[in-house]
This record gives structure tokens, sequence and C-alpha cells, in this order.
């Protein structure tokens, strides 16, 4: 083996080490509660920022309501509402996550308001319940995790996005 390929493997096995250093390393391990608010967090995000990526990445692929929304669906759902000039503001209170193992449920009193030619108005205030699974997921295509992803939703106003 020429040294070249050797010192091209040496820097690939550190570039990976440091890759693991930083990917453990560095961030705090936060609990089953408070990774359920980041995916909250990011969820909202997503929909203000109407960015499809990041909403989807909240959702399992088994995604499925009791009204019989499959995650296809839902991707429909959220691109129609997506579509809209409108800019979106949603704001969750008064949150309530209760965790069992890898199954959770979230009840929280959504609003979702809109901005459309410089006005506000309210598509809707109600209270939703989020039915989240811990599941196997893989960061930076090497690492494997397990990442917590919405599975059900009930209480979003039948219309909303259609």
């Amino acid at each position: 083996m020429k040294k070249t390929s050797v010192w091209a493997i040496v820097a690939v096995i550190a570039a990976v080490a440091i890759l693991a250093v930083l990917r453990y390393g560095a961030r705090p391990v936060l609990s089953d509660e408070e990774q359920i608010h980041v995916l909250l967090a990011k969820g909202q995000t997503a929909f203000e920022r109407k960015d499809m990526k990041a909403a989807m990445s909240c959702v399992s692929r088994t995604y499925k309501d009791p009204s019989g929304t499959n995650v296809d669906h839902l991707r429909v759902q959220i691109i129609q509402a997506f579509q809209q000039d409108e800019k979106y503001d949603v704001v969750l209170e008064n949150t309530k996550v209760s965790v069992n193992a890898d199954v959770a449920e979230v009840i929280t009193n959504v609003t979702v308001g809109a901005v459309s030619q410089g006005r506000m108005h309210q598509l809707f205030s109600a209270p939703m319940t989020i039915r989240l699974v811990k599941e196997k997921s893989m960061h930076w295509l090497v690492f494997p995790v397990m990442e917590w992803k919405a599975i059900s939703m009930e209480g979003m106003p039948s219309g909303f996005t259609e």
C-alpha cells in the first residue's frame, strides 16, 4: 500500500472520530420531555417559515390519525397550506407532555393566525392532542439516534388546509 493511501485512510478515520466527538461530546443529553419540546418548536418554526422538509421531519412515516389521514395525505395538506400567500403565526399554549417509555402524548392549545395583505386574522384556535413515538434515525447518514416523531394528531379543524 502506498503512503498516500495510508494517509488518506488515516485522514478519513480521523474525520469520523472528530465528527463522533462533536456529535456525542458537544451536546448535552436532553430528557425525553425536553426533546419533545424541541420537536414542537421545530414544527412550529417549520410551519411559520413554510419549510416542507423541516415540517415533515417531525412526522413519522407511520403517521395515521383518527380521520384516516396518513403521512402522504398530510404532506399534500401541508403543501396546499404552504402554497397560500399568507404568512403563518403559530402559538402553542398550555402544553402538557406525558412520556411512557418510547411513546408520548402532547396536549396543547394551538392557535394559527395568518397575515394576508398586511392584516392578521385567526385561522383557528383549538386544543390538540399529538401522539409521538421514539424512532430509530440516522444523523449525518452515519450516527444512529432515537428521535421523537408525530404518529397522530387530533383536534385539527377539518378543512383547515383544504
